[in-house]
């Protein structure tokens, strides 16, 4: 019987090559000619002071593959703010959706038509919307831990994911753009002398991080009226109980359902944990296309896509290919979507933590092909032997043996367990 089942293993090529990623042997690259995948080189800074930092992740656009594509109008950046930190009011030609990494701060929303403006605390899990032309500025009043933020942008102004932070409250460094007025306009909006525009508009030369005392700290947070509330408060992910947990790894997700303003952005944010040596089981999404932000530990993520003709043609006529890549912490990789993909979990590590932004989420699906949730097991019995050409029993002794769902052994673990079991 068993030389039977290795035999009839032929007709599953397609779907081994699914379900069980290529072991170590051969080694994941760091990146190299994947175009899904981006390192923290790929990080520009548009602010940098000794106090914090902003750095946006390059136009998806200017990647070939992607170019076209749901990502075109989005861009990711990552916000550090110091402990002890003031960030200065601006805002962008661009949606804002943030993601606390790390921290706690305070930050304040100013819409048009308001004095004054709506005062939130935000802290490592929270999720918040900023809509377009809203002037916002952060403080994280910790003395000690840093405050971190992934800032998905969604642009309005460019289909190719250009933007531009605007600062109205500055000087030369960060350079005011009310500068760029001529100065009888200034004169005139300001109802105010040239000398006295002057002072206020070219005396800032600290950036846009600045440090704070106690006493301004204290002052700053005096001004938080209100609480929690409404359509501009956070949502803290963390806080829910996980939609999907077991031994291998847990995934925390929000969708329009639970968070109303991600309808206005069309996304859904998700947080797996995957334990050390355990992977999520291949996947792929039916509409949504898939940002993810690695924010702790290392693995590799291992995606098939199909080839063009002419690269067919050039393979022997294979129609696929596996694209692979090591990760780690502050790196980013693209899923489209349709694409199969699985990400791994190093072995012997702390785990590895990815976070998600799930672009065209509306009445997406996501699809696992492996474990007790796996899309092939739903098969009729004809279809299972007519599409593999096996007996049914065959197929099935394989498509039922991955007992777990979503977080499941990863090869290291399973190959193992299999040494171990051939021992015994």
């Amino acid at each position: 019987m068993a030389s039977k089942l290795v035999s009839s293993l032929s007709w599953l090529s397609a779907v081994v090559l699914l379900l069980v990623p290529a072991a170590s042997s051969a080694a994941a690259t760091r990146g190299g000619t994947n175009p899904f995948f981006f390192d923290r080189r790929s990080f520009a800074y548009t602010a940098k002071t000794s106090h914090g930092s902003f750095k946006a992740l390059h136009a998806f656009s200017g990647r070939t593959q992607l170019r076209g594509g749901a990502t075109d109008s989005y861009r990711l950046g990552l916000l550090r703010a110091a402990p002890r930190t003031f960030v200065l009011p601006s805002h962008w030609d661009a949606d804002e959706l943030l993601y606390v990494l790390k921290g706690r701060g305070v930050i304040t929303q100013v819409p048009r038509g308001r004095e004054g403006g709506d005062t939130q605390e935000i802290s490592e899990g929270d999720v918040l919307w900023v809509p377009a032309g809203t002037m916002v500025y952060l403080l994280n009043a910790d003395a000690k831990e840093s405050l971190r933020v992934a800032v998905l942008l969604r642009t309005i102004s460019s289909p190719t994911g250009d933007y531009m932070e605007f600062f109205a409250a500055g000087g030369l460094e960060p350079e005011s753009f009310l500068r760029a007025f001529s100065s009888e306009l200034q004169e005139a909006a300001f109802n105010s002398r040239r000398e006295e525009l002057e002072r206020i508009l070219g005396r800032q030369q600290k950036g846009a991080f600045v440090k704070v005392t106690e006493e301004q700290i204290r002052a700053l947070l005096s001004h938080r009226e209100g609480g929690q509330s409404g359509t501009r408060s956070p949502f803290p992910l963390l806080s829910q109980k996980p939609s999907y947990s077991n031994d291998r790894g847990q995934m925390h997700e929000v969708t329009a359902r639970e968070y109303p303003q991600l309808r206005r952005l069309d996304v859904v944010v998700s947080l797996a944990n995957i334990t050390a040596g355990s992977m999520e089981a291949p996947s792929y999404n039916s509409k949504a296309t898939r940002i993810a932000l690695v924010i702790s530990g290392e693995g590799y993520v291992e995606m098939v896509r199909r080839r063009r003709r002419e690269e067919a043609a050039e393979e022997g006529g294979a129609r696929y290919e596996k694209v692979r890549s090591e990760v780690s912490a502050g790196e980013v990789f693209v899923i489209p979507a349709g694409q199969p993909v699985v990400t791994v979990a190093a072995s012997g590590g702390e785990g590895l933590q990815v976070l998600c932004f799930g672009l065209q989420a509306e009445e997406n699906r996501r699809i696992f092909l492996a474990g007790e949730n796996g899309v092939l097991k739903e098969l009729e019995r004809e279809t299972k032997e007519l599409s593999f050409g096996a007996p049914r029993k065959e197929v099935d002794e394989v498509l039922n043996a991955q007992k777990r769902s979503i977080f499941v052994e990863g090869p290291q673990q399973a190959s193992r367990r299999g040494a171990e079991s051939r021992l015994s």
